[in-house]
C-alpha cells in the first residue's frame, strides 16, 4: 500500500513527458529521384567532408527523418552520388535558431550550393567521424 503514494505521481511525470516528446523527427528528407543518393551532415562548409553515423543511404523514395532536431544545429545536410559519394549538392536547415519549429519534409531534388561549392560540383566527399 505505501508504494501507492509514489507510483501514482511518478506515472503521472513519466506521461507529462512523454507527451511533451511528440517523437517526430524536425527534418524528414526524401529522396525523390531516380538514383540511390548518400545524405549526411557537412563537416565542413564546403561539404568536402561528411559526418558518419547519422548519415542514409536512400534509395529512390526512401525517407530519412532524423535531420536538425535541435534548434542549435548548424551546418548543411549533404547529397551524394551512391555508390562514389560524388557531390551533388546540399540542402538548407528550413528553421535555423527555431525552438520548436513544426515539421518539415526536404527533397533531394531541391539542392542547393554547399557554401561556396555549386551544386553539381561532383567532387570527392570523405565521410569522416569527427
Amino acid at each position: 500500500m505505501r508504494a501507492s503514494g509514489w507510483v501514482m505521481p511518478t506515472l503521472a511525470i513519466g506521461l507529462f513527458v512523454g507527451a511533451c516528446d511528440s517523437g517526430s523527427p524536425r527534418v524528414t528528407v526524401v529522396n525523390d529521384t531516380a538514383d540511390t543518393q548518400h545524405v549526411f551532415y557537412c563537416s565542413n562548409t564546403s561539404c568536402s567532408e561528411g559526418v558518419s553515423g547519422n548519415d542514409a543511404v536512400l534509395k529512390p523514395g526512401d525517407a530519412d527523418g532524423g535531420y536538425w532536431n535541435s534548434e542549435d544545429a548548424a551546418g548543411q545536410v549533404g547529397v551524394a552520388t551512391y555508390p562514389g559519394d560524388l557531390l551533388l549538392g546540399c540542402l538548407d536547415n528550413p528553421s535555423p535558431g527555431v525552438a520548436d519549429p513544426p515539421s518539415k519534409t526536404l527533397k533531394t531534388s531541391s539542392l542547393v550550393p554547399c557554401g561556396p561549392t555549386p551544386v553539381g560540383s561532383r567532387s570527392q566527399v570523405k565521410i569522416v567521424n569527427p
